[in-house]
């Protein structure tokens, strides 16, 4: 049988907006995450050069130049944590990758909480499962690229790789954090979408609170199964909570009662959605974000001025923050016809309050990673079959 070696690969992998369900993922819960048409794009070439590889990120003009065998997990600083993270973790499951040559670019704003991150990897690691035919499964790539954060130093879930890997456009997903299990369907906002508004105001959250919240989520699931027989707060319903307020203390159970009542909440916005009802929509995502504001704690003033002037516009149905906290993006379920004046409103208030921009970022729900364009050497090989 003849069969080509490729040579060279081109992929991407989407970030993602979450409609409902933040903070509920590494709990075992219920989420609702799309992924976006903001991506990051990876080339990779086979080197011929032994084990050096030299990665490229076109976004900062740096380069980073290593030997695949020295690699170590992950002393970097910004995007070459990532990139050491993922050879690491492969080299740990006995897979060999050969020295190659690559570069990227990104269209996310990093800090703007929709995953640049978690698209970075993701990418990344799809490119080099494509180059070298690794045959690694979705959900392998889905939980090495998870891994990969959690070596960095980042705790999190594994909403955002997931969809990155299985969105599809035009496509919200509703996943079981806990089971794996999940579902795409065609969402229709009719003359509404989707609008980001970035605040600015970066975070990191490796070095904010994130990893608290779910130390904190960690230590009150101890003392709720003495009274419930649960293996996750994603097994907990609302009538639980009377139950549960007298096993955890006032600070405990404003964490849980969040992750309980969002979980509800994603569930409820399913229903809206097939009934149709962008109005409930917009109203449980007012209700995500006073739960994120004031039950777990991770909005930020900037944020919370950019809902609150939501609240006040007819033309927004809901907005929320989203993603880890302490910053990055609001979410908006807006009139698209609005979308210009309201933001220029919207811009106009926020410097005058706070001294800089926010920004505005028009979305579209697209697909999950895929390989753009591969090539191939011009010898034939021949192998028997």
């Amino acid at each position: 049988m003849n069969t080509f070696t490729k040579q060279s690969v081109t992929v991407r992998a989407p970030g993602r907006i979450n409609i409902i369900g933040d903070h509920t993922d590494y709990s075992n819960g219920f989420v609702m995450p799309a992924a976006i048409n903001l991506d990051t794009t990876f080339k990779l070439d086979k080197s011929h050069n032994g084990t050096f590889c030299s990665v490229y990120s076109v976004d900062t003009n740096t380069t980073y130049e290593f030997d695949i065998k020295d690699v170590k997990c992950c002393n970097k600083d910004s995007w070459q944590k990532y990139i050491d993270a993922v050879l690491v973790l492969l080299k740990e499951k006995g897979i060999e990758i050969l020295g190659f040559n690559a570069s990227f670019s990104g269209t996310i704003p990093i800090g703007s909480g929709i995953s640049s991150s978690a698209s970075l990897v993701s990418s990344f690691l799809y490119g080099l499962n494509c180059l070298f035919d690794l045959d690694l499964e979705l959900i392998d790539m889905i939980q090495l690229s998870q891994k990969a954060e959690h070596y960095i130093g980042v705790n999190c879930g594994i909403m955002d790789q997931f969809v990155s890997f299985n969105g599809q456009r035009d496509k919200a997903m509703l996943l079981n954090c806990g089971t794996k299990e999940y579902e795409l369907f065609n969402i229709d906002l009719k003359d509404h979408t989707f609008l980001l508004i970035n605040s600015n105001v970066s975070h990191e959250l490796a070095n904010s609170e994130y990893n608290i919240r779910r130390d904190t989520c960690e230590r009150s699931l101890h003392k709720i199964q003495n009274a419930i027989n649960i293996e996750s707060l994603g097994e907990l319903n609302v009538s639980d909570l009377t139950i549960i307020k007298n096993v955890l203390t006032p600070f405990e159970y404003k964490r849980v009662k969040h992750v309980v009542e969002e979980n509800n909440r994603v569930h409820l916005v399913r229903k809206a959605f097939e009934n149709s009802n962008l109005t409930n929509v917009g109203q449980l995502m007012y209700e995500g974000h006073e739960s994120l504001k004031n039950n777990y704690e991770v909005s930020c003033k900037e944020i919370d001025f950019i809902v609150d002037f939501c609240r006040e516009n007819d033309s927004v149905l809901g907005a929320r923050m989203m993603g880890g906290g302490f910053g990055g993006c609001a979410l908006l379920l807006i009139s698209k016809k609005d979308i210009t004046s309201f933001s220029i409103k919207l811009k106009k208030l926020y410097f005058k309050n706070f001294s800089f921009q926010c920004s505005s970022l028009q979305i579209a729900i697209g697909d999950g990673a895929k390989e753009l364009t591969c090539s191939y050497d011009h010898n034939l090989t021949s192998v028997s079959s």
